[in-house]
This record gives structure tokens, C-alpha cells and sequence, in this order.
């Protein structure tokens, strides 16, 4: 067999139907990114769970890499959906407070903020009830 006929059969068999479809799924995977959920945290009476989630597949861009909160119940049905106004470029994390129902959203662009779960099972934002008055 001669060289010519060898580099053609290795061209055939690398455009085998496995091999194509591979690369439309790598192809399809690379071009949409993902929106980022993280874990369920419950709340540390046990009445709530609240998630971070990154929009990544918006095409808005007032959306796109923004963490949005999820409030959910006990048996993880959505009660609230917070838009942070914080993008995921810098730090940030978020967790549940030690004095009740309240959520801590910490961030490296905006500082703290926080949330409070109302009456009604909504996330109402409100302003550094945690730290002490600079008087």
C-alpha cells in the first residue's frame, strides 16, 4: 500500500461516525456555557434552603453573570427569586446568617449584603442590620 493510499484511509477512519459526533458535542458544548447552581443550604432553623445560581446563558447582558438567590421551603419548592445586582467576575459567597432568617451575601465589589425572609417567604434586602453604627 502505498503512502498516499495510507494517509487517505487514516483520514477516512478519523471521520468515523463516532469521531463526528464527538466533535458536534464539543463543538455544541463550547459555544453555550452553562448557568452555575450551587448546593442547598439549609437554614439553621430548618424552615428554608437557599441557592446561588450564576445566569450564564442569558443573551441579555444586564443578566448575564449575575448571581440571583433562590429561596425555597422545606420540601424544596421555590419561594423567592432575588436578582443580587452582583456579578460572579470577583469573590463572592453566600450563606445563611447565625441570628435567624437572615442571608449573607458577601462580595469583593459591593461589600456585604443582606436579606431578610419576610413574613410572606420573601427575600427583602436590608441594610447592614449586622454591623454596628459608625456613631
Amino acid at each position: 500500500m502505498s503512502d498516499k493510499a495510507k494517509t487517505k484511509r487514516q483520514i477516512k477512519m478519523l471521520w468515523s461516525y463516532p469521531t463526528i459526533i464527538l466533535a458536534i458535542v464539543m463543538l455544541s458544548l463550547s459555544c453555550t456555557a452553562l448557568d452555575y447552581k450551587g448546593e442547598l443550604m439549609r437554614s439553621p432553623n430548618g424552615k428554608y434552603f437557599i441557592q446561588a445560581k450564576v445566569n450564564r446563558s442569558s443573551k441579555v447582558k444586564m443578566d448575564y453573570g449575575i448571581v440571583v438567590i433562590h429561596l425555597f421551603d422545606q420540601n424544596e419548592q421555590i419561594l423567592d427569586s432575588k436578582n443580587s445586582h452582583v456579578g460572579d467576575f470577583g469573590y463572592w459567597e453566600l450563606d445563611w446568617s447565625f441570628l435567624g432568617d437572615f442571608v449573607i451575601l458577601k462580595n469583593s465589589d459591593r461589600g456585604d449584603i443582606y436579606y431578610k425572609v419576610s413574613e410572606e417567604q420573601k427575600l427583602i434586602s436590608v441594610k447592614n442590620i449586622l454591623k454596628p453604627s459608625a456613631n
